[in-house]
Formats: structure tokens, C-alpha cells, sequence
């Protein structure tokens, strides 16, 4: 399909009758978020949310629907309501409004009733908790230690600081999203409805959250992050603690013993135990979150028993803009007819799943849809849910999953295996049967196999599985059993059950041979997905319908799912979109492609829906995403693989994925290829225009561009600095240099878009100013645009203007260099110069002064230093050639011979004649590149050389047909 069909398409619709998504769409989501599950089981209290046009900001309120999906109606009329709960008795639901500037807590008895404030304080309500018998609420609110401010108002507090300097003690005065420290701490308060007094529970320099009942209402559990005036002396700062303050003594003891990171729990249904998702940073800033259980009843770390493996990554850790509210991945403990389990929700391989695991370590997943898990409430201690979940269609929604019937299966599948072990089997059906001891461990590996989440387009269970048949030399009827749950479209021909891959696949195929993302003449490749025996038999049923049919009007682009193995044997799993409304391409080569980079490096892009990437597709560019080394979800070896190696696997890992996708399909365009990315993804943006000039665009947000600025800057400078570099400036002042992207900034020939939050504490706007500066100090194209009041989250969570903003600019700046084509045509004896002073080593700003003054010293390390200098940059001077344009935006050959071509082989990647590569004809064979040199090559030279692969890291570069042949 030609790109002009979809330029200018505000509001047009594709071929087939579908609107085509734009920025503005966001005024038509509706997002629903924060489901609280009534007592008796029966409805779900939760946030209801969409874009206010005239005030440009966001309007919350709460509602309530029947799970049964008999009713939905707004118990608030409030704009920015927020944070339900349901008293134990299901007579009141609460909830935080604002009111005299900060939230409050108050409670409505039924749908449109006038609320009533249950509890109130100074500075607002940040979390509340009813008892177990409803009579008390536990909250938290931010105090001041000093009884002389903390008498004083908030306005008499705010004319008393105006007066003097802000005096700050501890490490890191300053955090993203709350801003510079104001000198108060949260603590715990215990109150009684209506009652107008409170009763303070903690005390000291640290700042409490997550206040939990034990379920006898006689204690309270909560976390507490203590601040020091110095950090510990690895450098790191301190974790926050899980305590228990007793409500007859007041006496406080630490739950958990040790400096684990804890980031959710939850209290067993008798109270014995805990069950929390924490860990204990033994890879740093890379340490995958783990289930733990702590046994109240025992004391040291005995009490504490690790459920989770290294392989399984506990929360959610998927980065999207269609979500909203905080993850609430659990714990949830679920009391079944025979034993008590632990569910909670899982980020694994570009998903998020909800497991369960029981007592002794064992976990299966509950659920295995092609979604998104970001908030999951529970039905009291029963296996059901309330999730927030997203698939490929539109933004998210809630769903009920109801595992009563699975549980029951499950409780007589135990009972049998009890009664007679090692002979039995539960199939699809929910049948228990007798097996042989040899046919069922044949199953057992198919069912590890079967029971992989499904619908993200995973098949890596199945190279496990196939792996698993060769080393135990298992028979076929495995391999059958496990190629039935498999679909795949190869050739254009459906192959079900036991197929001609079967035999490779016993050998052990690769990813790239099971997970071709799509064919060269555009066809798709789609499995079914597979579910295991638990998921299947788990009930969903969707709960809300707010944005169905915007979703069903819309021309949407869904994620192609595919894998590839990077260069330390790792399997990578990436994404492709098409350009909206297109199905199947009959040309070649037509098709514009950016390579999106996600933030963290420590978090995951999912096979879900994008507005920010639909909205690239739907201006006719294709996009291509991926997990590189270091995302979370993939098993905590990959996930710490980046820690003190930033910009080398995690950059090979990216760069791959656009090369894999080039070359497994044929109507991508690899002469027009943008790179874009935010935070971390942006700072890995920046890092490859300064190492590469392979790009035709690139757009960075909320980006590090000086690790020595950031460390001292950022409100998580010295540990993420420390971690990604692996070391601190005073040690090694040399690598926080040379891993700097403004370091390279004279090697930039990518035009680059910098965007920034002006109050961005997490990556300090600073590091846009100073990028954007030394880039206009070296002539490179460029424009920086800063966003006023905004914070590091300004695309996801910002003024709804600007988001649309950001959106509508970057559209317009790869439109501009992306979609047209802005190089420069360069002859062929300037393109030798240039190629050759930069063999040298100097960066184009000195080129550009030499050749201004005519003075060849700065080459005489080039690699052919008799070139003759001062003819060439007169002739090119004669002829008008603007250096600084080519130098700035690239260059491409109209006119290359194959004498010329091997000259630029040579000046810039060294490479000769004999040595490293054969010339046979007009064809020059053996020529050894690596991706990356590949596509920068393909832009000098596609006019009229075709670049093609021999084998690994081997290419031929051939002639096309109908190019002129002189010699």
C-alpha cells in the first residue's frame, strides 16, 4: 500500500471502512481502573475514568457493577473520586475525594447519595483500611515530627517556608512525581468513622504505607522505608520493611526479618502467615520480584520460605499507555477444599498471567489470554477475580474469572493421586485416568508444554519440549501430543497436530524457524494459542464494554509476534505492526519502519494495544518493538544481563530485532528506518545515533544523555548510574564519560527530536537541555520541546493536550524525515572525502572546519592520507555542495561503480579486496558486516546495489538490474 494513501488522514477511514486512529482519540477512551469486590461476592465497586475537553484534564468517579453482568450504575458524581473500598459489612462504600485542596476520606450507603466525610486530617488521606468489624479505619497521612509546624495550618505552614531556605538531610532529597522532600513523613493513624479524632500508631524519620489488617483486627501490618542521612556503604539505600504494631500493647515487631525489598503482602485468612512479593537484591537494580511466605508462628529467617524460581517474574512490569492506576498484582491467598494456595500475577514472556502456587513451590498458571493483567481484586479468599486487563483491541477492561470449578477438579485430581500415585493423568476433559508410568511422563512433558500463557505469541515451550524428547529420548506420541496444541500457518497451508516440522522439531528447531513473523509477500503467521488443562477450565467473562464499540470502528494494527536469538544464545521475543489496513503487500520495499525502545531497561513491551504505536501505523509506517536483554520476564540471568554493561548486549538486542524483521519481511524498507524510545528507551536512542547512521529520524523522550549530570541530578542518579555502569564517577570517571551519548554528540548525522517534562526529577530535564546544546554546537538537525509542568510520565499520565501533543509531533517529525526522503545525493569523489577524513577518527565538526580553511593535518591517520584533500573540497565548493546538510541529515550515492564501492568498503569499515572479500564480476562476495553496517551501508548504496546474505555475518552486494555499468 503506498504511503501517500495514508498521509493526511485526520479522521479519514482505510480502505475497509475503519477509522483511522489519531492523537486526539484519546478524548474517546474511557479507562476503568481499581475494582474493590463487595463482601457478599456479588458486584465490584471501580474507578470510572475519561479526558475532561474544557478543563483539559481528567474526570474520575466511582461505580458499581453486578458481576453477573446484570447492572452497572455511578454511586459518585464526584470529578475526581478515587481509591473504593467496602466496609466488611458491605453497607458503605468509601472512598478519597478531594476537598480544601487535599483528599479526604468519605462513604455513600447506596448510588447517588450525598456523601458523608468518615474521616479527615491536615494534609489529606493517603491510604485507608476498614477493621475486620468495620468499627475503625486505619489510614495514612504526612505529618511533621516538629510539634511547633505541625500545630501551625497549611497555609500559615507555606508563608513560614517562604521565608526561609529548604535545609535537607537525608541522601536523595527529591522523588519523581512528589518533588523536592517538604520535611514530613507518612505515618499510621487509627480512627473511628465520623468520630473526628485519631490515634497515631508510629513514630520516627520514615515514612509508612500499605497499612493491612490481621484478620482478628488486633494488629496492623504495614511497610515502612526508614531515611538515612547517608546511604549504606555499597551506596544503596534503604529497603522498606514489613512491621506488625499490636493494637492492645502497642509494641511494633519486623515481620520479616533481613534487607528485603518488599513491594506487596498479604495476611493468610487465619493469620499466621504472610505472603509478600519482594527480593533480596542480590542482582541489584535487575532482581526479579519473588513470592515469599514468612511464618509469624516462627522467628529468623527460618520463617521465611521463597515459593517463586528465578525463571518467574512476580508483578507487572509491562510499560503501556492505555492503562491506568497502580498495578495491583496481589498476593492473594485462596483457601481450596484441601489446602491453602497463593495466586498472583506474573510478568512472563511479553504477558502478564495470574499463577497460583501452592505451599511446597509448585505454580501453574491460572489464566493464559492474549492480555495484559495490570489489576486483579479477589472475590474474599476464593479463586475468583476481578482483573483490569488488556488485549490487542483497544484499552483496557474488566473481566471476571471464576476458578471454582477448577479448583474442585483440581481437589479430585489429588484426592486420586493420593489414593494410587504415579497412575494418573487429569486430561482436557477434567477426567482423571490411569497411566503407565513410562505414557505419563510422556504427557507430563506435553502438559509443561500445553500449560505455557498462550495468545502472546510464545512458542519457546515448545523448543523446551522438543529439547526435552531428544535429551530423554522420549517417543512420538509426546511429540503428537504437543504439536495438536499447536497451529501454524507456514506457506499458506494450516498444519495441524503431527506435521512435517515434526521430526526437526524433535531434533530441536530454532525460534526463527517455529515464530516467522509473516511471510515476504505479506501474508500473516498466526498460531492457535495453546492453553493448559487449569486456564481453559478457568470461566471469563467480560465485565465492562466501555470502549467496544470505539474499538470495533477502528482500523486497528495487531502485534505480530516473533522471536529471534541474540548473540549470548538468549531467545528474544519482539512485535511488528503494519501500517494501518494492511492485510498483505504485493510491493516491495515501500514500507517505512521504526524500532521502538521501551523504558527501564528492568520492564517489558506486551503483544497488547498501543495508542502512541497505533497512531504511527495509522500515518503508514510499520513498527517493530522488542524485550532486549535486561527486560524483566524472560528469567532473572537475562533480566540482570545489562547491570554494568549498558549499550552493549542490550544495543545488539535492538538493533537484531529491526534486522530480523527486515529480513523476514521483504516490504519493510530498510533505507527508511526511525528510532524512538522514553526514559531508558530513550537513552538507548540517543546512545545509537551517536554509534550508528543507519536511521533516517529519531525521536527521544524523557532521555540521560550525561550519566555525570544524572548521577547528582536524578531522584535515582547514584543507584541506577551504579548499576548500568557498574561502577561510581570517582572510580571511574573514564566509562561515565565514554557511555555518555552527548559524548558522541559530533557523530550524530540522524535528525533528532528531544521531548522533556520541565519538571521531570526522574530524568532531569537538564539532560535534554545540554544534549539539545551540543548538538546545535556541531550543526546537527535537531529540536528540542519542553513540556511545562510535566514529570517524567507526561506521555502516559500528562494533561490530555499534551499527550496529544507529543503524539502530533512526533508523527509530524518522521513524516518530515522519515516518510520523505531528505539525504542528500553526493557524488561520488565527495562522498569518498568525507568517508575518508572520518577514517581518521575526528568528528564532523572538525572535518567541517577543515575543510573551510583547507587544511588536510587533522588526516593523516585516514586511510589513504595522499588523497588529493584540497582538490576535492574546491571542486566541492564550485559545485555548491552543503557539508553541513550532508554531515547533518546523510548522504546517498545516485552513480556507484564497483572500483568506487570497494574504496568506500575500505574508508569506512577497513575492509580490502583478498583479504576479506572476493570480487567475482560485478559482484563482490564474502563481504563480512555485521546489522548494523548493513542497513548504514544500504542507505549509501541502494540506488543501485542490492545487499544479500550469504550466512552468518556473510553478504554479497549485487548490482541491481538496469544499473549503469560503467567502469
Amino acid at each position: 500500500m503506498p504511503n501517500a494513501d495514508h498521509q493526511d488522514r485526520q479522521g479519514a477511514e482505510d480502505t475497509m471502512g475503519k477509522r483511522i486512529i489519531t492523537p486526539d482519540l484519546i478524548h474517546e477512551y474511557q479507562w476503568v481502573s481499581d475494582p474493590v469486590v463487595h463482601p457478599n461476592g456479588q458486584s465490584v465497586a471501580y474507578v470510572h475514568r475519561r479526558t475532561n475537553r474544557e478543563l483539559d484534564q481528567y474526570a474520575s468517579h466511582i461505580r458499581v457493577a453486578a458481576l453477573d453482568g446484570g447492572g452497572d450504575e455511578a454511586w459518585t458524581n464526584g470529578t475526581q473520586d478515587s481509591a473504593p473500598g467496602w466496609s466488611p459489612d458491605g453497607e458503605w462504600l468509601g472512598f478519597l475525594r478531594p476537598d480544601g485542596g487535599v483528599r479526604q476520606l468519605f462513604g455513600v450507603r447506596a448510588a447517588g447519595e450525598t456523601p458523608t466525610m468518615l474521616a479527615s486530617c491536615k494534609h489529606g488521606i493517603m491510604e485507608w483500611a476498614w477493621s475486620p468489624d468495620g468499627g475503625r479505619i486505619a489510614y495514612t497521612t504526612r505529618i511533621s515530627l516538629d510539634p511547633e509546624r505541625e500545630a501551625r495550618s497549611r497555609e500559615e505552614d507555606r508563608r513560614h517556608a517562604a521565608r526561609r531556605g529548604a535545609v535537607y538531610d537525608r541522601y536523595i532529597p527529591r522523588s519523581e512525581g512528589a518533588g523536592w522532600w517538604d520535611g514530613l513523613y507518612s505515618h499510621l493513624f487509627l480512627t473511628e468513622p465520623n468520630s473526628g479524632t485519631a490515634t497515631r500508631l508510629t513514630n520516627g524519620a520514615c515514612d509508612i504505607s500499605q497499612p493491612r489488617w490481621s484478620p482478628d483486627g488486633r494488629s496492623i501490618a504495614y511497610l515502612a522505608h526508614t531515611h538515612a542521612g547517608d546511604p549504606n556503604p555499597e551506596g544503596g539505600e534503604p529497603h522498606r520493611g514489613l512491621y506488625i504494631v499490636s493494637l492492645e500493647d502497642g509494641s511494633t515487631v519486623q515481620a520479616v526479618p533481613g534487607s528485603y525489598a518488599i513491594d506487596r503482602y498479604a495476611w493468610s485468612p487465619d493469620g499466621t502467615m504472610l505472603a509478600w512479593l519482594g527480593h533480596d537484591g542480590r542482582y541489584g537494580a535487575g532482581t526479579q520480584l519473588a513470592l515469599y511466605v514468612v511464618d509469624l508462628k516462627r522467628s529468623g529467617h527460618e520463617a521465611i520460605m521463597r515459593l517463586s524460581q528465578d525463571d518467574v517474574q512476580l508483578g507487572v512490569y509491562v510499560l503501556n499507555d492505555m492503562t491506568t492506576g497502580q498495578s495491583m498484582p496481589g498476593p492473594f491467598f485462596m483457601s481450596g477444599p484441601e489446602e491453602l494456595t497463593i495466586a498472583a500475577v506474573v510478568s512472563r514472556h511479553g504477558g502478564t498471567q495470574l499463577w497460583r502456587w501452592r505451599l511446597d513451590g509448585s505454580s501453574q498458571p491460572l489464566t493464559g489470554e492474549p492480555w495484559v493483567i495490570w489489576q486483579a481484586a479477589q472475590v474474599q479468599h476464593r479463586p475468583q477475580f476481578v482483573v483490569q486487563a488488556i488485549g490487542a483491541d483497544g484499552p483496557a477492561e474488566l473481566y471476571v474469572l471464576d476458578g471454582t470449578e477448577a479448583e474442585a477438579a483440581r481437589a479430585d485430581a489429588e484426592k486420586v493421586r493420593q489414593a494410587d500415585p504415579g497412575k494418573v493423568q487429569q486430561t482436557d476433559d477434567g477426567q482423571v485416568h490411569g497411566k503407565p508410568g513410562q505414557e505419563e511422563r510422556q504427557a507430563d512433558v506435553a502438559d509443561r508444554v500445553a500449560m505455557e500463557p498462550a495468545g502472546v505469541g510464545h512458542l519457546h515451550g515448545v523448543q523446551e519440549y522438543a529439547k526435552s524428547v531428544q535429551e530423554e529420548k522420549r517417543s512420538a506420541v509426546a511429540v503428537d501430543a504437543a504439536l495438536k496444541r499447536v497451529q501454524l500457518f507456514l506457506d499458506g497451508d494450516q498444519v495441524h497436530g503431527k506435521s512435517r516440522q515434526e521430526d526437526q522439531l524433535a531434533e530441536g528447531l530454532d525460534h526463527e524457524a517455529l515464530c516467522p513473523v509473516g511471510r515476504s509477500d505479506g501474508a500473516r503467521m498466526e498460531f492457535e494459542p495453546v492453553r493448559d488443562d487449569l486456564s481453559s477450565r478457568l470461566r471469563i467473562m467480560q465485565l465492562t464494554r466501555w470502549n467496544q464499540e470505539l474499538a470495533s470502528s477502528l482500523s486497528v494494527s495487531r502485534p505480530e509476534a516473533f522471536w529471534f536469538t541474540n548473540s549470548a544464545g538468549d531467545p528474544v521475543q519482539a512485535w511488528l505492526l503494519r501500517p494501518a489496513g494492511m492485510e498483505s503487500s504485493a510491493c516491495q520495499g515501500q514500507v517505512p519502519v521504526v524500532l521502538a525502545i521501551h523504558g527501564g531497561p528492568h520492564a517489558l513491551f506486551a503483544g497488547v494495544y498501543y495508542h502512541e504505536f497505533q497512531t504511527l501505523t495509522a500515518a503508514g509506517m510499520a513498527v517493530v518493538y522488542t524485550n532486549p536483554r535486561g527486560s524483566f520476564g524472560y528469567g532473572q540471568q537475562f533480566a540482570s544481563a545489562v547491570i554494568g554493561r549498558f549499550g552493549e548486549g542490550d544495543a545488539d538486542d535492538v538493533l537484531q530485532a529491526l534486522d530480523e524483521a527486515l529480513a523476514r519481511c521483504e516490504w519493510l524498507d530498510p533505507t527508511r528506518t526511525g528510532v524512538m524510545g522514553g526514559s531508558y528507551g530513550g537513552l538507548m536512542t540517543n546512545w545509537l545515533v551517536g554509534r550508528t547512521h543507519r536511521f533516517r529520524a529519531a525521536v527521544s523522550q524523557r532521555s540521560i544523555t550525561n550519566w555525570f549530570s544524572f548521577y547528582g541530578n536524578s531522584d535515582i542518579g547514584p543507584r541506577y548510574a551504579e548499576a548500568m555502569l557498574g561502577t561510581h564517577p570517582w572510580k571511574d570517571a573514564a566509562r561515565y564519560w565514554e557511555r555518555s551519548p552527548i559524548a558522541y554528540a559530533d557523530r550524530v548525522t540522524t535528525p533528532l527530536l528531544i521531548m522533556h517534562g520541565a519538571e521531570d526529577l526522574r530524568c532531569p530535564v537538564e539532560q535534554a537541555d545540554q544534549y539539545y546544546t551540543a548538538l546545535k554546537r556541531h550543526g546537527k538537525t535537531t529540536r528540542l520541546i519542553r513540556y511545562a509542568g510535566s514529570g517524567h510520565a507526561f506521555q502516559k499520565s500528562g494533561k490530555p493536550s499534551l499527550r496529544i501533543d507529543v503524539l502530533e509531533q512526533v508523527n509530524a517529525w518522521f513524516n518530515r524525515y522519515l516518510l520523505a526522503d531528505q539525504r542528500v545525493v553526493l557524488g561520488i569523489p565527495f562522498a569518498l572525502l568525507l568517508e575518508n577524513c572520518r577514517s581518521s577518527g575526528v568528528g564532523d565538526a572538525v572535518i567541517l572546519e577543515s575543510f573551510r580553511k583547507r587544511d588536510d593535518a587533522p588526516f593523516v591517520q585516514a586511510r589513504d592520507p595522499e588523497m588529493d584533500f584540497a582538490e576535492r573540497v574546491n571542486m566541492a565548493e564550485e559545485l555548491g555542495v552543503d557539508w553541513p546538510r550532508v554531515m547533518s541529515q546523510g548522504y546517498t550515492l545516485n552513480f556507484l561503480p564497483v572500483h568506487a564501492l570497494k574504496r568506500l568498503l575500505w574508508f569506512r569499515y577497513g575492509l580490502s579486496e583478498e583479504r576479506d572479500y572476493q570480487q567475482m564480476g560485478n559482484e563482490l562476495a564474502g563481504v563480512p558486516l555485521t546489522g548494523t553496517q548493513v542497513a548504514e551501508l544500504l542507505l549509501l548504496i541502494h540506488r543501485q546495489w542490492r545487499i544479500i546474505r550469504e550466512g552468518e555475518g556473510s553478504y554479497r552486494l549485487v548490482r541491481k538490474h538496469g544499473a549503469a555499468a560503467l567502469e
